[in-house]
């Protein structure tokens, strides 16, 4: 039990992907280009490059979100939400980890609605509502065994995800739950219909925090997540989500990179915690950690023997972007590689953060104290 609520990113045996006529699956092959260096000009083009104010009160040293709403700007770790208004000038820090009342543990994620009334913070065991003067509205306590994951106003309706992991099933086996909720402006649930239940064997690995994503296009609602179907191997398919029904839209095939020649076998009985971590060593696997889409783009976040790559694909002309890290910046002149946040999918509208005192992987590796600049892009 303790063994799988610890671990959470899949890892598994790989087995190759067709095309699903049923349903009119599109399969995208990650492996059909190696990876190599890919300019930002490739896909992106440049908008503009905002400074965001500095301040000894307020500090942040690593950037996980980022939120922009038309009167405010949002960066957020794991243990602080920094709110800027529009010019990029500081103004104040949302909510804070403690254990006095209206406070958190740990924060997993934030979001702000888009009409700039309301900013959520979704915590390790609450749900919080603010103003955009920084007061907490409303404070509910998240039930036990929950996950929370996702927290965004894709259409400008507020969409929660959690998962429930490790539930005890039949037969010593444990299945998850993962489960949207939609809430109104006051955190009220409007709808809670889109659930489904994974049931776990000893062919899925994990570890980690998987990131969920809904993505908002002209064509559709589309959703990244690893326990939406009963599946058991990896959650390597984007689905369209139409009313309560998930419907597969594309599959990225990792069957090239995952071909395993030594046939290992994980029994469902295995003993000991040392036997379950050398029989993971033994598998070749890979972390994907999302994919998400905008009208033309499909995007992938995976890691594969210790190292991080994003795929890009082109929906229009079937070219795809495999790279390291992420990609080389040749727009705004900063001589880096890096790996870009989403603001508005629909729009193709994106960032990256460097300065400050940034020292995540994502961002600037060697950054200076000082003001950071936020860059913004938009794909072509």
């Amino acid at each position: 039990m303790k063994r799988l609520s610890f671990f959470l990113v899949l890892f598994f045996f790989f087995f190759s992907c067709s095309r699903d006529t049923q349903n009119s699956l599109m399969v995208i092959d990650t492996q059909q280009t190696l990876p190599a260096k890919h300019n930002l000009s490739a896909v992106f083009q440049y908008t503009v490059a905002l400074g965001l104010q500095s301040s000894d009160d307020f500090s942040i040293n690593e950037v996980r979100h980022v939120v922009k709403t038309p009167g405010h700007i949002y960066l957020a770790g794991s243990n602080k939400v920094l709110q800027y208004d529009s010019k990029g000038r500081i103004l104040r820090q949302i909510g804070s980890i403690g254990e006095d009342s209206g406070q958190y543990k740990k924060l997993i994620t934030m979001t702000a609605d888009p009409g700039d009334k309301h900013v959520v913070l979704l915590t390790s065991n609450r749900l919080m509502l603010y103003n955009t003067d920084g007061l907490l509205l409303k404070s509910l306590p998240l039930p036990g065994r929950v996950l929370p994951e996702y927290a965004g106003y894709p259409d400008g309706q507020l969409w929660i995800y959690y998962k429930w992991m490790g539930l005890p099933g039949s037969e010593g086996s444990f299945y998850d739950v993962g489960k949207y909720y939609r809430y109104d402006d006051q955190l009220n649930v409007t709808d809670s219909s889109l659930s489904a239940t994974n049931t776990n064997n000893w062919q899925l690995f994990s570890s980690g925090h998987l990131s969920t994503n809904i993505s908002v296009t002209d064509s559709g609602v589309f959703s990244y997540t690893p326990a939406l179907v009963p599946e058991t191997v990896l959650r390597d398919t984007l689905y369209e989500i139409k009313g309560s029904a998930k419907v597969p839209a594309l599959r990225l095939d990792f069957s090239k990179i995952l071909k395993v020649n030594d046939n290992v076998e994980i029994k469902q009985n295995v003993e000991s915690r040392q036997d379950f971590f050398e029989a993971m060593s033994r598998v070749r696997n890979i972390t994907l950690s999302n994919i998400y889409r905008t009208n033309r783009y499909v995007f992938a976040e995976y890691a594969h023997v210790d190292k991080v790559y994003l795929f890009c694909y082109d929906l229009v002309n079937g070219k795809a972007y495999h790279m390291a890290e992420g990609f080389s910046d040749d727009l705004f002149g900063t001589n880096k590689t890096v790996q870009l946040l989403p603001l508005d999918l629909r729009k193709g509208e994106f960032c990256f953060v460097t300065g400050g005192n940034l020292t995540g992987r994502n961002f600037d590796w060697m950054s200076t104290t000082g003001d950071m600049t936020m860059f913004l892009l938009k794909t072509k």
